[in-house]
């Protein structure tokens, strides 16, 4: 997937490299990972232990599911379960997702020396997963300094029946994750996407 990005005016500002790069076969893992997470939270906040038909029952029951919201509500408590998914993250876009920056990258440099190039973090990042991309470099090695981060935020409850009980809490929490990872970038950050 690549694709032009444009102003207002159809005029070509730069190239997506990828839009939510998702890792695939280990989305299971996540989701294992994310209740695992969520357990270990919930009991160093109440001291209450989880077992799996309660952790399966957020899967599967409404009310089960609205309590997992509510508890994950918090800046503290919603970083304590997304911290516990940046292995896999990182594995990702460590891994594979930067080899193809780069080398799609180094493609569009030899041909277009005048746009911006828009990277994104992987689909993980929508939530606040912390992301490991990094600046691409030219065919020489030295730093493409006509690139982007585009980050999208998006709060859990984004396509769900659950969007109305979007918490401000994680939302903002999801756009200074973004804000920081284009800092340490040192790269200008264009909101690509959004929701709830």
């Amino acid at each position: 997937y690549i694709a032009k990005r444009y102003a207002g005016n159809n005029a070509i500002i730069g190239y997506d490299l990828m839009n939510e790069p998702f890792s695939g076969s280990t989305s299971k893992e996540v989701g294992i990972a994310w209740l695992a997470a969520y357990a270990k939270m919930v009991y160093s906040t109440t001291g209450k232990t989880m077992s799996k038909d309660e952790l399966a029952a957020i899967l599967t029951n409404e009310e089960k599911k609205k309590e997992a919201l509510q508890m994950v509500s918090t800046k503290s408590n919603y970083q304590q379960v997304v911290d516990a998914l940046e292995p896999f993250s990182k594995q990702f876009e460590e891994n594979i997702l930067q080899q193809f920056y780069q080398k799609v990258s180094v493609a569009i440099r030899s041909v277009d020396t005048t746009h911006i190039i828009f990277l994104e973090h992987s689909y993980l990042g929508n939530a606040g997963v912390p992301s490991c991309i990094k600046r691409t470099t030219l065919s020489n090695g030295q730093p493409d300094y006509k690139v982007a981060y585009a980050g999208h935020g998006y709060d859990i409850v984004t396509d769900t029946k659950e969007t109305g009980n979007a918490s401000s809490e994680r939302v903002e929490f999801i756009y200074d994750r973004i804000k920081i990872k284009g800092e340490q970038l040192n790269m200008p950050v264009w909101l690509g996407e959004w929701g709830a």
